[in-house]
C-alpha cells in the first residue's frame, strides 16, 4: 500500500506578499520584545503593547511555539504571570490553553519548573481542561510533576489525580531501569519488561525526551541492545511515527547515529525502520545526512544513502565538516544562486584550505613554494604528513572556487548578490586566493562596497595584510583605489583606528602590537593621496589625531610592558656587572708577591679573563640600553624603531653577558679543581650550558619576533606576479 501527497503552491499577489513580509517583520520585533520581558519578569516593558494588541498575550513568540505565559511560568516570573492573567475574559479562556511543539501547555511548564504559585493562579483563572491535556508522550501536568519528583506540586496542586500519579511513579521506576540498560548494553536486564510491555520500547525515558533507541545508539557501543530492540521490527508505512520520535532538540535516533558516527546501528535502522527518518530536520534544520556532513563523518554519509534535501545545504555542510573533496563531487550539480546556501561564503571561512592559511612555519612554507617538485625523502615524516594534508584540501578548494566562478560567468545577473557575502567573509578571514579568483572572474567586485567599505578599506579595517597586498597586483588603477573615501573618512582614518582584538592577539606584547599598528599606518600613509594625510573626518580629526585617541590604552599598556621588561632585565644586568667587576679584581688563586696572578700561565685562566671581560662589557651595554628604555619619552612613534632597537640590543647583550659569566665560572672551577678532579671539565661545560640554554629557550622567540618585525622584510608588498586588475 502506498500513499501520495499533493502539495499545492499558492502564488499570492504582489500586494499580499508585501503585506505578509511587513507582518512578519513586525511579529519578529514584537516576539523578541515579549520573549525577553516574559523571561526577565519585566511587565512594564510590554504592558502598553498588550493593551493595544491583546491578541499578542496568547500568541507563540518562538519556534517552539511557546506563549508568553509558558515562558514566564518556566522562569517563575510571578508578577508577569499575575498581570498577564488579570482580567481574563470568560469567552477567551480557551485561547490560553495552547500547546507548544511537544504538546505541553503552560501547566506542564509549571509542573516542570515546580512553580506552585503560578500553577494555582492558572487553575483559578483558566479552564480545568488544562489539567487533562496530554503532551505527545501521554503526560498530563500531574503525571509530569510525578515523574520529575515534584512532591510539593503534587500535594498542593494535583492531589486529585492520584491514579494518574501512581502510574507516573511506576513509569519513573521503569524509565530509570530502561535508561541504565540502554547505556550499559544490558538487554537481559529489561528483556522481560520490554517484551511484556512493548510500548515502553518507544517511550521517552528522561527529561530530554530520549527513547531507549536514542540512548543506545548514542553510546556507539550498545549494539546488542539496539539489535534486540529492533528485532522483528519490519517497516510498515502506517507505522512511521512509532520509531521516529524526536527529543527536545528535534533529533531522532538517526541523528544520534550521525553525531557519534555509529555506522553499525545506522545500517540496522536503515533496514528496519522508515526511510522518512532521514528527512527529519532537527531544530537547527539539519537532517541526519546534513549533520553527518557538518561533522565530517564521511563513512556515515555513505551509510545514510541518497541525499534528498537542498543540495546547497549539503555542499555547505561538507565544507564546514572538512570533507572538501566530497563537496567538490557535488559542485557540478550545485547552482550558485542568492537563494541557495552560499558555498563560497562557507569556503571563505576556511583559510586553512588554501596555501595562504596553510599553517606551515616560515622555512617549511619557503621550501614548499620554491621546491614543489622536491623529493619526498627530503622532508621529515611530520612535514610530509602536514604538507600532504594541506595539498589534499588545497587542490579541491581551488577547484571549487574556479568551478563556481565559471558558473557565475555564464550567468552573471546574480553575481553581485552571490559574491558580496563571500568576499566580505573572505576579507575577514584572510582567504586571499578566493578573493583573487572571484575578482578575476568578475572584476567589478574590486570596487564593490561591503558594509560601507570597499575591498581595501575592509582589508585595512580587519588588518588582513594578504588581502591588502592585492593592491600591489593592480595596474595603474591602484591610484584610483587610493582616492576612495568611506563617507568623510579616507583609508588613513581607517588605518588609524584600533585593530580588532582577535587580530591584535596574534602579536606578542602591547609594545609589538603598537609597532604593528604604526607599520599599518605608515604603509597606508604612503598609499593614499598626499592631501588625505591631513584631511579631517566628520568629527574634525586628522588621521593622526584618530590614531592617538584610538591607541591611548594600547600606548599605556605598551609603556608598562616595556618598563616591566626593562626593569627586570636591568636588575640582572646590574648584578652581572657587579660580579664580573669583582671577579676581575679578585682573580682565582690570588696573586704572587709581584702582583701577577698565580694561574697566569694556565690556558683556563686566559679563558676566564677573556670571558669575564666579555661578560662585563656586554652587561654594561645591556644595562645602558635598558636604562635608555626606562628614561624614554614613550611617544607613539618611538615604538616603531627606537624602543624595539634598544630592547633588541639589550636582550642580545644580556644573553652574551650570561654566556660569558657561565664560561668564566666554568674556567674558574677547572683552574681550582683540575689537579684533584681531572674529569671536571666535561661536567662543568654541561652544567654551565643549562642556564644559557634556558635563557635562549625563554627569550629567543621574543627576540626573534622583535628583530623580524623591526628589521625583517616588510609584510607589505607584491605577493604574486599575476595582475588581478
Amino acid at each position: 500500500m502506498s500513499t501520495s501527497i499533493e502539495i499545492h503552491k499558492l502564488t499570492p499577489s504582489s500586494d499580499d506578499h508585501t503585506n505578509t513580509i511587513k507582518t512578519t517583520y513586525e511579529h519578529a520585533e514584537t516576539d523578541r520584545q515579549i520573549y525577553e520581558a516574559a523571561a526577565l519578569n519585566k511587565w512594564d516593558d510590554v504592558c502598553e503593547l498588550f493593551r493595544e494588541r491583546p491578541e499578542l498575550k496568547t500568541k507563540p513568540v518562538n519556534y517552539l511555539l511557546e506563549t508568553p505565559l509558558m515562558i514566564a511560568v518556566s522562569n517563575s516570573c510571578h508578577e508577569f504571570v499575575k498581570q498577564l492573567l488579570s482580567n481574563v475574559e470568560t469567552h477567551d479562556r480557551d485561547k490560553w490553553c495552547g500547546v507548544n511543539t511537544i504538546g505541553n501547555n503552560a501547566l506542564h511548564h509549571a509542573a516542570r519548573a515546580g512553580n506552585i504559585i503560578d500553577a494555582k493562579l492558572m487553575l483559578q483563572c483558566l479552564p480545568d481542561t488544562m489539567t487533562t491535556i496530554k503532551n505527545i508522550h501521554g503526560d498530563m501536568p500531574a503525571t509530569l510533576a510525578a515523574k520529575l519528583g515534584r512532591k510539593d506540586m503534587i500535594d498542593e496542586v494535583f492531589s486529585e489525580y492520584a491514579d494518574a500519579i501512581e502510574m507516573a511513579y511506576e513509569y519513573a521506576e521503569t524509565d530509570l531501569q530502561i535508561y541504565k540498560a540502554a547505556l550499559r548494553n544490558k538487554w537481559d536486564d529489561v528483556r522481560e519488561l520490554l517484551e511484556g510491555r512493548p510500548e515502553l520500547k518507544r517511550k521517552p525515558v528522561n527529561e530530554r525526551l530520549e527513547t531507549p533507541l536514542m540512548i543506545a545508539v548514542g553510546t556507539n557501543s550498545s549494539h546488542e541492545f539496539v539489535k534486540q530492540l529492533l528485532n522483528n521490527v519490519q517497516y510498515q508505512w502506517f507505522d512511521d511515527d512509532e520509531w521516529s520520535g524526536m527529543n527536545i532538540h528535534g533529533n531522532n535516533a538517526l541523528h544520534y547515529a550521525a553525531k557519534v558516527g555509529n555506522i553499525i546501528d545506522a545500517r540496522l535502522m536503515g533496514r528496519r525502520l522508515s526511510p522518512t527518518m532521514q528527512a527529519v530536520k532537527n531544530t537547527d534544520g539539519d537532517t541526519p545526512y546534513l549533520l553527518a556532513a557538518k561533522l565530517g563523518r564521511k563513512d556515515m554519509i555513505g551509510t545514510l544513502g541518497t541525499f534528498t534535501d537542498n543540495l546547497g545545504n549539503l555542499v555547505v555542510s561538507t565544507i564546514q565538516g572538512g570533507q572538501i573533496d566530497f563537496a567538490l563531487y557535488f559542485i557540478p550539480r550545485y547552482t550558485p544562486d542568492e537563494k541557495e546556501p552560499n558555498a563560497l561564503e562557507a569556503l571563505a571561512t576556511k583559510p586553512e584550505y588554501f596555501r595562504s592559511g596553510n599553517g606551515l612555519g616560515f622555512w617549511d612554507a619557503y621550501c614548499w613554494k620554491k621546491n614543489s617538485d622536491r623529493p619526498e625523502t627530503t622532508y621529515t615524516y611530520h612535514q610530509l604528513q602536514q604538507i600532504q594534508e594541506i595539498e589534499r584540501k588545497n587542490l579541491p578548494s581551488q577547484k571549487i572556487v574556479l568551478e563556481i566562478c565559471e558558473m557565475i560567468e555564464k550567468n552573471p545577473k546574480d553575481a553581485k548578490k552571490y559574491f558580496e557575502p563571500a568576499i566580505a567573509t573572505a576579507v575577514k578571514y584572510g582567504t586571499v586566493e578566493l578573493i583573487e579568483e572571484c575578482i578575476l572572474a568578475y572584476p567589478g567586485l574590486i570596487w564593490y562596497e561591503f558594509d560601507g567599505y570597499n575591498l581595501f578599506h575592509l582589508a585595512i579595517k580587519e588588518r588582513q595584510v594578504q588581502v591588502y597586498n592585492i593592491v600591489y597586483q593592480m595596474s595603474g588603477h591602484k591610484a584610483l583605489a587610493a582616492s576612495e573615501l568611506h563617507g568623510k573618512e579616507n583609508a588613513l582614518h581607517i588605518a588609524a583606528k584600533l585593530a580588532p582584538p582577535h587580530r591584535l592577539s596574534t602579536i606578542t606584547g602591547a609594545a609589538l602590537q603598537l609597532q604593528s599598528e604604526l607599520q599599518w599606518y605608515k604603509e597606508v600613509e604612503t598609499f593614499v593621496e598626499p592631501e588625505h594625510v591631513k584631511a579631517k573626518n566628520k568629527d574634525g580629526k586628522t588621521p593622526w589625531m584618530v590614531f592617538t585617541h584610538e591607541h591611548d590604552a594600547l600606548l599605556k599598556e605598551g609603556q608598562q610592558w616595556m618598563k616591566d621588561t626593562a626593569t627586570s632585565c636591568t636588575v640582572v644586568a646590574a648584578l652581572i656587572v657587579t660580579i664580573t667587576f669583582a671577579a676581575a679584581i679578585t682573580v682565582p688563586g690570588g696573586n704572587k708577591d709581584d702582583g701577577k696572578p698565580v694561574f697566569l700561565d694556565e690556558g683556563a685562566f686566559i679563558l676566564f679573563m677573556i670571558s669575564n671581560a666579555f661578560a662585563l662589557f656586554s652587561s654594561s651595554t645591556s644595562l645602558l640600553m635598558f636604562l635608555g628604555i626606562l628614561t624614554s619619552r614613550y611617544a607613539e612613534i618611538d615604538f616603531l624603531h627606537a624602543l624595539p632597537k634598544r630592547l633588541t640590543i639589550g636582550l642580545v647583550s644580556l644573553f652574551l653577558s650570561i654566556t660569558g659569566t657561565m664560561i668564566a665560572f666554568g674556567a674558574t672551577l677547572v683552574l681550582l679543581l683540575h689537579d684533584k678532579v681531572t674529569w671536571i671539565a666535561a661536567p662543568v661545560v654541561m652544567m654551565t650550558s643549562i642556564p644559557v640554554g634556558l635563557y635562549a629557550l625563554l627569550q629567543f622567540p621574543l627576540l626573534v619576533e622583535i628583530v623580524w618585525s623591526t628589521y625583517g622584510p616588510s609584510i607589505f608588498g607584491k605577493q604574486s606576479s599575476r595582475i588581478i586588475y
